[in-house]
C-alpha cells in the first residue's frame, strides 16, 4: 500500500467515525483547552499549562463502558500528576533527568500494555513527564504543578463521565458493542461467497471480540440482555464461519436477514417471530435446508429464543468471564515468555537515550526526541514501525512548511502577538541572540536557530530603522 492509498483510506476512516467521535472531540477539547484558557485568562499560562497535562486523561476509552473508564482515566490522571512531579524534579540534574526519565517511562510503558490499554496507551504519560523535564524546579514548585495537574485530570473525569448524566446513555457502548456484533455477523453472511468474505470475517471476529470485552468491562450480570446478545453472537459467529467453509456458493439474503432481526432486542426491544425480506420466507421456515446451514439456522432459532426472553437455551455456553484485575495482568506481563516486559524496556531505554543525546546537544525542546521515539516504538511489529517512522517524517517536514508558510512572510496582523518595543539589531556574526523584530538576517550558525519573530504593528524591513520598540519573539 503506498502512502496516497494510506491517506486515502485514513481520510475514509475519518469520514466513517466522524459521528460517532464528535461528542468525543468536544469533551477532549475541553478538558485540554479551558484550564489552558482560565490560566490564559487570570494571567498564569504556566499554571493553566500544568493543568492541561492532567485534561490528556480524557483521551484514554473514550468509548469504553461508563465504569471502566471511571477507573481507567482516574487512573491515568494520577499518573499524569505524578509524572509531572517526577519530571520537574528530575529536571534540574543533566545526569539525573536521563535514567529517571528512562526509569518512568519504561513503567509506564510496562503498566499501560499489562493493563491492554488501547492507543495512545503510555505515550501520554511520557509526554507529560519530558515536558516537565523541559521547566525544572524545586519540590515546592514540582508539588505544586503536580497539584495543577491533578485538578486537570479531576476536571477531566468530570467532564468524561457527563454523559452518565441520562440514565438513557449509561449503558450506550455495551450496546454499541452487541448490536456491531450481530451486524458484523450478518455482513458475513452476507459476502460469503464472494471476495468480500475474507474482510468481512476479520471485522465480524473482531466485533464480536469486543462486544465480549465491552460487556465484560461494563460488569453486565449474565442474565442481562446485553449479555445474551454477546452469547448470541458468539454463537451465530461459529455457525457462520463454519457455513463459509461449507457452503457451494452465495447464500439467500434471507440468512442475514433473520441475524439483524435479533438487533431490536438489544435495546429492549421485540424479536420478529418470522423475519422476511419482501415476501420471502424466514429461512427458519425453510424446508429443505442444506446440511451444511444446519448450524446456522440451529443458532439464529436458539438466539430468537434466548432474546425473547425465554428460557436461556445459549445458557450452557462458555460464561462471560469477569475481567482481570489489574494485579493478575501484571502478573501474567511478568510470565517468562511475556513480550511486555521487553517492549516496555525498549521504550525505556530510547526516552532515556533521547533526553541524554538532547541535552548533550544543548537542544531546546530536547524532549521532543524521547516522546517521538517512544511514539515508534509502540508498533507492534517491523512493519508498522517503519510505517510511523515515514508518518512522522513526513508530518514534520509538513508542519514546518505550513508554520513558514503561514508565519514566514507576511502574516496578518491577529497572527503577530506581542506589544510594542524597543527594537534591536541583530548580531552581525550570529553568536549572539536573535534581536530583529521580523525574520533574523544575520548568518546561520549551529548555537542559534531560525527564528520567527512576530509583533503587533508594521513590520520593518531587515536593514531599516525605526522607533524604538520592543520586539516579542516566538
Amino acid at each position: 500500500m503506498t502512502l496516497a492509498d494510506e491517506a486515502r483510506a485514513t481520510v475514509l476512516a475519518l469520514r466513517r467515525a466522524a459521528p460517532q467521535r464528535a461528542g468525543i472531540a468536544v469533551r477532549t477539547m475541553t478538558s485540554v483547552a479551558l484550564p489552558l484558557a482560565i490560566g490564559v485568562a487570570v494571567g498564569h499560562p504556566q499554571s493553566g499549562a500544568a493543568a492541561s497535562f492532567g485534561g490528556l486523561a480524557s483521551l484514554y476509552v473514550p468509548q469504553s463502558p461508563y465504569r471502566y473508564r471511571a477507573r481507567v482515566v482516574a487512573a491515568v490522571g494520577a499518573g499524569l500528576a505524578i509524572a509531572v512531579l517526577i519530571g520537574a524534579l528530575a529536571g534540574r540534574w543533566t545526569p539525573v533527568a536521563a535514567p529517571v526519565t528512562a526509569l518512568a517511562a519504561g513503567i509506564a510503558s510496562f503498566v499501560c500494555q499489562a493493563a491492554e490499554l488501547p492507543p495512545p496507551r503510555e505515550l501520554m504519560l511520557i509526554m507529560a513527564l519530558l515536558a516537565a523535564t523541559a521547566v525544572p524546579a524545586g519540590l515546592a514548585g514540582a508539588g505544586q504543578r503536580a497539584g495543577l495537574a491533578a485538578a486537570g485530570a479531576a476536571f477531566a473525569w468530570l467532564v468524561t463521565m457527563s454523559p452518565t448524566l441520562s440514565r438513557r446513555r449509561r449503558r450506550l457502548p455495551e450496546r454499541q458493542g452487541a448490536v456491531a456484533a450481530l451486524a458484523a455477523v450478518a455482513g458475513l453472511l452476507d459476502t460469503v461467497g464472494t471476495d468480500q468474505a475474507p474482510a468481512a470475517r476479520h471485522a465480524a471476529v473482531e466485533s464480536v471480540r469486543r462486544a465480549r470485552t465491552t460487556v465484560a468491562q461494563g460488569d453486565v450480570p449474565p442474565g442481562d440482555p446485553l449479555a445474551r446478545a454477546v452469547t448470541a453472537a458468539e454463537a451465530l459467529l461459529e455457525a457462520a464461519l463454519h457455513i463459509e467453509v461449507e457452503a457451494p456458493g452465495r447464500l439467500r439474503p434471507d440468512w442475514a436477514i433473520a441475524v439483524r432481526a435479533l438487533i431490536p432486542a438489544v435495546a429492549g426491544g421485540q424479536v420478529p417471530a418470522t423475519p422476511r425480506r419482501g415476501s420471502g420466507p424466514s429461512p427458519a421456515l425453510v424446508s429443505g435446508t442444506p446440511p451444511a446451514a444446519v448450524p446456522l439456522l440451529q443458532a439464529v432459532e436458539d438466539a430468537r429464543a434466548d432474546l425473547s426472553g425465554q428460557e436461556p437455551v445459549l445458557a450452557e455456553r462458555a460464561a462471560l468471564g469477569e475481567r482481570a484485575g489489574l494485579g493478575p495482568q501484571i502478573a501474567a506481563a511478568l510470565r517468562r515468555h511475556s513480550v511486555v516486559l521487553p517492549s516496555a524496556a525498549r521504550i525505556g531505554i530510547a526516552v532515556g537515550l533521547g533526553v541524554a543525546v538532547g541535552r548533550a546537544l544543548g537542544l531546546g525542546h530536547a524532549y521532543w526526541i524521547g516522546l517521538t521515539a517512544a511514539a515508534v516504538l509502540q508498533a507492534s511489529n517491523l512493519m508498522i514501525t517503519r510505517r510511523r517512522v515515514v508518518h512522522r517524517l513526513a508530518g514534520t517536514v509538513i508542519g514546518v512548511g505550513l508554520a513558514f508558510a503561514v508565519l514566514g512572510w507576511h502574516p496578518p496582523i491577529w497572527l503577530r502577538p506581542g506589544r510594542r518595543g524597543r527594537t534591536r539589531s541583530c548580531s552581525p556574526t550570529g553568536v549572539g541572540p536573535c534581536r530583529g523584530p521580523w525574520p533574523c538576517s544575520a548568518p546561520y550558525t549551529p548555537m542559534r536557530r531560525p527564528t520567527l519573530a512576530w509583533r503587533l504593528g508594521a513590520w520593518t524591513p531587515p536593514g531599516r530603522s525605526r522607533p524604538e520598540s520592543r520586539s516579542s519573539h516566538a
